[in-house]
């Protein structure tokens, strides 16, 4: 995981890896609830075929009663699930967008949980563990890989899940934890909160920021070594450095009126979530090893007619955008 890592260097120094890889950057999208997968890209021919009606046994294959089973229906899918581009990939009518780059997808059916609960599920997706604090994909890939942006951090995640176990770096130093952006509401509020201190210079910053450093460093020489510590020098050097970077990458007025409207921005339907994937466009190309994107609103626990068509909505677009500028930009 660290091949090429000198002695002494950044902890977030690009790192040689093994072996010549094909990708050199992960942007992540989550999901946040669970799409209904029978519903958008793995439709069942028997539940649609019995659409209504009664098949569930009252009594299990395992032998135990099954109580109030005769109320749950079989349900078809909320609209049509087709073979899309040369593929044949299946996608609901609901992903317009998304069958239009088909081709440029890949279905891995293989994703199985040990909790259906929520809270632990995202957890084990995110770090591999139901319960326990383990480092989130993010981190590790940070933490092998480093960020080619000496600027910026490794591992940005934009509107996080509530659980801060899911990109949190645990045991591995804090360097590696992701750093928490939103999408600003209004040119008033800032995609990284307490990132500049409005009332006070760069200069001045730096002096007290020296400062804070020295006694820092002296108190890292009394303890000998201590990872997290070294994690937290790290990373107000890196919050400093961030200062000038960072606002240009998360100002989005500059992009083209045609690229805008390519991720559904300007449509308060879709501009929530096509900022989002934009900037994690802007993000991935500036050199941040790993972008994740939270794309929340999938839990449907009622109303799936209405509620499923809504969620698709909102999502198809700002994906399909991401994925058709990252292969015109030569990133896919």
């Amino acid at each position: 995981m660290v091949a090429g890592m000198a002695r002494g260097a950044s902890p977030l120094a690009v790192r040689a890896p093994h072996f010549a890889p094909r990708a050199k950057r992960i942007i992540f999208l989550f999901m946040a609830g669970g799409p209904s997968q029978g519903d958008l890209f793995a439709p069942k021919d028997y539940i649609t075929q019995n659409h209504g009606k009664p098949i569930a046994s009252p009594v299990g294959d395992d032998g135990q009663l099954r109580v109030g089973v005769a109320k749950f229906l079989p349900m078809a899918p909320v609209a049509p699930v087709r073979p899309r581009g040369q593929s044949g990939l299946m996608l609901s009518d609901l992903l317009p967008n998304m069958a239009g780059v088909a081709d440029e997808l890949c279905m891995l059916r293989a994703m199985v949980s040990d909790n259906k609960a929520h809270a632990p599920a995202a957890l084990q997706f995110h770090t591999g563990h139901i319960a326990e604090a383990r480092p989130s994909m993010g981190s590790w890939i940070s933490y092998g890989l480093g960020t080619e942006n000496e600027n910026l951090p490794s591992f940005i995640t934009i509107h996080p899940p509530g659980d801060v176990r899911t990109y949190s770096a645990s045991f591995l130093p804090a360097m590696h934890q992701g750093t928490p952006l939103r999408v600003p509401g209004n040119d008033r509020e800032p995609a990284i909160k307490n990132l500049r201190d409005p009332d006070a210079k760069p200069s001045a910053q730096r002096r007290r920021l020296n400062f804070l450093q020295g006694m820092n460093q002296r108190l890292l020489k009394r303890v000998k070594t201590d990872a997290q510590m070294e994690g937290i020098i790290q990373s107000f050097e890196l919050a400093f450095r961030m200062q000038a970077e960072t606002p240009g990458l998360v100002d989005l007025s500059g992009e083209s009126n045609e690229t805008q409207e390519m991720y559904g921005i300007g449509d308060s339907k879709t501009d929530r979530n096509g900022r989002a994937c934009l900037m994690a466009r802007r993000l991935s190309e500036a050199g941040v090893r790993f972008v994740q994107v939270t794309i929340d609103g999938w839990d449907h626990h009622g109303d799936i007619r209405t509620a499923l068509p809504n969620s698709a909505g909102g999502a198809d677009k700002p994906i399909a955008g991401l994925i058709r500028e990252l292969k015109r930009r030569g990133l896919l």
